[in-house]
């Protein structure tokens, strides 16, 4: 059974739903010393509920192999549509993050990522849900902010991040890059002329 706090910062109405909760942490092994902070994972198109995969860090390893992850492996559920949508978002977030990495010195394994909302959202965030769930478990953001011990930190979507999240990284003394857009709406050039 879920706690049901848990269960009411979700946006999603099925009782199977309401108990993912979406892993992140570590990009490499080592010590992280930049941390990505993006608001929540978009689950629109995939049924993970419950699932516990860290899918960032599976498309990390799979692109450095020259390859590309397959949450869906084993699952015959999926068609090629949903194969070819996930294909390109691992694209789009692994270059963008490989790009901000670049510009700071820093290799994409030696980052750390995390979202605001474990549960996971829709295409679009639900801005009182993210809101809510950010006051909610105010103390448990710090925590992991503080456990992954990062220089520096990139906040995605900085212009919807909720205030709690802000109020929270006032209290350390990381340098804090505010970037507008989400990796998911990365372009070269919003990245290129950010770094200028």
């Amino acid at each position: 059974m879920v706690d049901d706090d848990f269960a009411d910062n979700c946006v999603f109405s099925d009782e199977e739903a309401k108990s993912n909760f979406c892993e992140d942490g570590k990009l490499g092994e080592k010590q992280p010393s930049l941390l990505f902070i993006c608001k929540e994972s978009n689950l629109e198109n995939d049924k993970l509920y419950g699932k516990k995969d860290f899918w960032l860090k599976r498309v990390v390893e799979a692109k450095r192999s020259g390859q590309y992850y397959n949450p869906y492996e084993g699952s015959d559920e999926r068609d090629k549509k949903d194969i070819t949508r996930d294909r390109k978002a691992q694209t789009t977030y692994y270059n963008c993050l490989c790009l901000i990495c670049k510009n700071l010195g820093v290799d994409i394994t030696d980052s750390a990522f995390m979202n605001i909302n474990k549960r996971g959202g829709l295409n679009r965030t639900n801005t009182r849900v993210l809101s809510n769930y950010a006051e909610k478990y105010k103390e448990f953001i710090r925590a992991e902010i503080r456990l992954l011990n990062c220089n520096r930190v990139v906040v995605f979507s900085s212009n919807q991040m909720p205030s709690t999240v802000n109020e929270i990284l006032k209290d350390f003394e990381n340098e804090i890059i505010y970037l507008p857009f989400h990796p998911s709406r990365y372009s070269k050039k919003a990245v290129e002329q950010y770094f200028k």
